[in-house]
């Protein structure tokens, strides 16, 4: 299909700072037959003004204006009414090369596949430097080559998606931590083959909002350990061994931090989830023993396995004298 439509989803909310290098980076695109959605997901800033803004300046973009539930309500509306043969996804404090879509599009369509993908680069230390999701060749996999390969991951957003293969696939809304990671392993569940581009292209910029800087826990955070249990049997019944020690470690690493984000609760509000957390924790600590994590975090689990309240006090008192963060 020549020059067909992509819909690009972008949810906005409070990210008035942000905003515009945002939506510049995708109407200037040099691919130009775009449907540009921004759902302003009741921002109390001045977001709302700046997409209405934009709106009057490009007749391409569509801005639908609600109250605030989530980033995947937001994202949920947008495939909705997305009328593109193709959905892109932009997070709104994120920004795109002009030639993203363009590149993206035609890799789909010459390798005649329902998903390709790039590289993206991160901010670090006020630096952007390349982090390879993908190979460092451009190149075609499957699914299973996919969660067998080492750097691959499950965002969302360094991607482009034929519409049709998202189907009625839809983002949890009950999740606010990994939702974009289960959307695409749902999507990606149903393809041939993903076609890649061995260049950075997206530009992810962490704020200082992110889940993993406040360190609060919630319950449902609980379906991250969930999802990648989910990977690992997949893995293990398809003699996956890099996808399998891969996705382990990430599990790992979350436990450790959810339950480093429990010890700073006076009281402990969720025991059900901290004792599912230690569950898990007991059943991998051999793996975790002989895995690559820090002297801080072995010494946390372990403790934690045997007496959380202790391990709970240590950290506490650890953070008071600041030796962690």
């Amino acid at each position: 299909m020549s020059n067909a439509l992509i819909s690009v989803i972008i949810p906005v909310y409070n990210v008035e700072k942000y905003l515009s290098r945002c939506i510049d980076s995708v109407i200037n695109q040099t691919y130009k037959n775009l449907e540009i959605i921004l759902i302003d997901d009741g921002s109390t800033d001045n977001s709302g003004k700046i997409c209405d803004e934009y709106a009057i300046k490009d007749n391409r973009i569509k801005v639908i204006h609600k109250q605030n539930g989530g980033v995947s309500s937001a994202r949920n509306i947008g495939l909705d009414v997305a009328k593109g043969n193709y959905i892109g996804f932009v997070d709104s404090d994120d920004y795109i090369e002009n030639d993203m879509y363009e590149i993206l599009y035609e890799l789909l369509v010459r390798n005649q596949t329902d998903i390709s993908c790039c590289n993206k680069f991160v901010l670090k230390k006020n630096k952007f430097v390349v982090s390879e999701s993908f190979p460092t060749k451009d190149g075609i996999l499957s699914f299973d080559d996919v969660l067998n390969d080492s750097k691959h991951d499950f965002y969302i957003w360094n991607k482009l998606f034929n519409k049709n293969l998202i189907g009625n696939v839809r983002f949890n809304e009950q999740l606010t931590l990994g939702e974009d990671l289960l959307f695409t392993y749902q999507v990606l569940q149903k393809i041939r083959n993903i076609a890649f581009y061995k260049e950075a292209k997206y530009y992810y910029c962490d704020n200082s909002n992110s889940i993993t800087r406040i360190r609060v826990f919630k319950k449902e955070y609980i379906n991250q350990i969930l999802f990648y249990e989910k990977l690992l049997n997949y893995c293990e019944k398809n003699k996956l061994k890099i996808g399998y020690k891969k996705y382990k470690h990430l599990q790992i690493n979350w436990i450790i931090n959810f339950l480093s984000w429990i010890a700073r609760e006076t009281p402990i509000r969720n025991k059900e989830s901290l004792e599912l957390l230690l569950k898990y924790a007991r059943k991998n600590l051999f793996y975790f023993m002989f895995g690559k994590f820090g002297i801080k975090s072995k010494i946390f689990l372990i403790v934690s396995c045997l007496n959380f309240n202790l391990a709970s006090n240590i950290y506490k008192l650890m953070l008071k004298l600041k030796v962690i963060k």
